[in-house]
């Protein structure tokens, strides 16, 4: 038999604590055909794989890894290999990194867990109801309803990673985008680069503030307003882009419980 143990010169104070990684390549000679093992974490016995992970490593008092390997042919020369490798829960890439709603978007990364963890992922606080999860390193999520533009996140047992930005892309005219006490920026695809769209807007009593920006350029600024009733705005515009971004400002006279919506429709 062959054995690997792996033991931290600490224990974890705060957070989680990262994962470790153990990757087991044997060369021919050394498996003579065939090979098994096991793995033993604080009482835990699992059967060793040729690519294994544990999480939260070192977070416990006492934790230690030790991968046992048997069946090994002794009459062969050869090799264990181990890879070891440490990471925390951690977003490396989104693709593609804007789209409408309902995209499918693969999210790269690392520390994901498994199907025993609480697993989620959030689009800018917004938590994705479908998503698939492919490993301990990819997820692939559909952009959720109501989503605006922001940090995606993943979420292990209650410890969320990094964010990496999502523009969120809308079709003018397709939807009626409507919110509360969140602060809201996405951008609206009008299908070209110059005319005139008519911006529809309700803040209802409470204040809040939408501004309406094309090419770095402000457009339309509603200003700290209740408008107590729909608004309609005829807005111009001409360039080399045929997207517009719309931010709600909630709350702005520093209230709170309020409502809003607006339209975007398609140039004329």
């Amino acid at each position: 038999s062959n054995f690997l143990r792996i033991k931290p010169t600490g224990t974890i104070t705060t957070g989680e604590g990262p994962q470790v990684v153990v990757k087991v390549t044997p060369s021919f000679g050394a498996i003579g055909g065939a090979w098994s093992g096991f793995s033993y974490r604080n009482n835990a016995i699992d059967t060793i794989k040729t690519t294994n992970t544990y999480l939260s490593f070192g977070k416990k008092a006492g934790d230690e890894i030790v991968n046992v390997f048997v069946n090994l042919d002794l009459a062969q020369t050869g090799s264990l290999t181990y890879e070891l490798s440490c990471a925390s829960l951690q977003i490396s890439a989104l693709t593609p990194a804007k789209g409408p709603v309902d995209t499918a978007v693969t999210i790269t990364g690392a520390g994901f867990g498994t199907t025993a963890d609480t697993r989620a992922v959030y689009f800018n606080g917004i938590k994705a109801s479908t998503v698939t999860w492919s490993s301990d390193t990819q997820a692939i999520a559909k952009v959720p309803q109501n989503a605006s533009t922001g940090n995606v996140e993943v979420e292990v047992n209650g410890t969320k990673s990094n964010g990496l930005p999502f523009e969120v892309v809308a079709q003018c005219s397709a939807t009626q985008n409507q919110g509360a006490d969140t602060p809201d920026t996405r951008t609206v695809e009008l299908g070209k680069t110059s005319g005139t769209f008519d911006f529809v807007y309700e803040t209802y009593t409470v204040k809040d503030q939408m501004l309406v920006r094309y090419e770095g350029a402000t457009l339309f600024d509603s200003g700290c307003v209740g408008t107590n009733g729909s608004k309609t705005k005829s807005i111009a515009y001409n360039g080399k882009s045929s997207q517009i971004s719309v931010q709600v400002i909630p709350n702005c006279a520093g209230t709170n419980s309020t409502g809003w919506e607006y339209r975007v429709n398609c140039p004329k």
